[in-house]
Formats: structure tokens, sequence, C-alpha cells
């Protein structure tokens, strides 16, 4: 029950930092005004036209969720594989994203390297116990 908990909660962690990191990069770079999120025209020429800024901010998001869960749930559940089941589900979420959004091929390719990368940091903070 603990390792089903971990992954829960670290998920939860996980979507949290996710948006947390999301808003500070609308702050950064606003949205045009205007744009209807439901029109996926609208939404492609947008992403054509986001700044490298702010797609860092989305990669950057990807990243810090993964690491912020992998690191909740490894600390909840003392389960190495917590942290990659958090990491696995956030890349689905962003392999689904990269269905539904137009992106330029390094950020699709992103979805999945930088929660791979983000839950393979939070096995390796110094001071914490893991189990196989």
């Amino acid at each position: 029950m603990r390792k089903f908990l971990g992954v829960v909660i670290g998920v939860v962690v996980a979507m949290l930092a996710i948006t947390v990191v999301d808003l500070v990069g609308h702050q950064v770079y606003p949205p045009a005004p205007g744009l209807d999120m439901g029109d996926a025209a609208s939404v492609a020429r947008y992403i054509a036209d986001l700044p490298m800024g702010a797609s860092l901010f989305i990669v950057g998001a990807w990243f810090v969720g993964a690491f912020a869960g992998g690191w909740t749930a490894l600390k909840i559940s003392d389960w190495a594989v917590a942290t990659w089941v958090v990491g696995a589900l956030i890349a689905c979420a962003g392999i689904f994203n990269a269905t539904q959004i137009p992106a330029p091929l390094w950020m699709q390719l992103s979805t999945v390297l930088a929660p791979a990368l983000g839950a393979w940091m939070a096995l390796h903070v110094p001071g914490w116990r893991r189990s196989v």
C-alpha cells in the first residue's frame, strides 16, 4: 500500500510542480491575447512562434515535475521503482500532449527525455536510502 500511495502522491506533486513552472513561464512569456486554446490551428501557430525561452519553460516543467514527483514517491515508498513509475507517467502525459499539439521535434523528444532525466536525478539526491 505504501508503494501505491507513494506513486499516487508523487504524480500529484509532479502535476502541481508542472503547473507552477508553466504558470511562471506564462508570466514571463504571456500568451497572445485572444488565443483560443480550443482551436488547433491557433495553438499550432502559437507553438510555432514561441520564443526559445518559453519552449524551455515547457521542457523545464516536465523535468521539474518528474524530479519533484519522483523524489516524493521515493521518500514515501522507499522504493526506487516508484520514481521511475512517476517519470514514466509524466512522459506518457507528455507524449499524449505531443500528439495533440504540434511542436518541434526537439520538444517532442524532450517530453520523454526531460522526465527520464528528472526521475534519474531524483534517485540520486544524496543521503536518501533506496531499495530496488
